[in-house]
């Protein structure tokens, strides 16, 4: 969730990259989950490294068909850097 209290989705996407990026982390798909869905939002969390993200509130068959998209291997990150990455095969 983007606005936790102790450590929001943000900071727990940067500590996550961090791990990834010294090898302690294979790459994981991150989704944040906000009730905030502006444009100032989206850019903020495609530049932490953030996947794509759902505003709340949401249906479950629409978490359902996310979480089955990103299980089965099919789920394109809507964030453009990773798209890139995904398209030149780096990640």
């Amino acid at each position: 969730d983007h606005m936790m209290p102790v450590m929001d989705g943000v900071e727990a996407t940067r500590l996550i990259r961090k791990l990834e990026a010294t090898g302690s982390l294979k790459r994981n798909v991150i989704i944040g989950l906000s009730g905030n869905v502006g444009t100032e939002f989206a850019a903020e969390i495609y530049a932490v490294g953030m996947d794509g993200f759902m505003s709340k509130p949401f249906l479950p068959k629409e978490l359902r068909a996310l979480l089955s998209s990103v299980f089965k291997g099919e789920f394109k990150s809507r964030n453009p850097a990773m798209r890139n990455a995904e398209d030149k095969k780096q990640i």
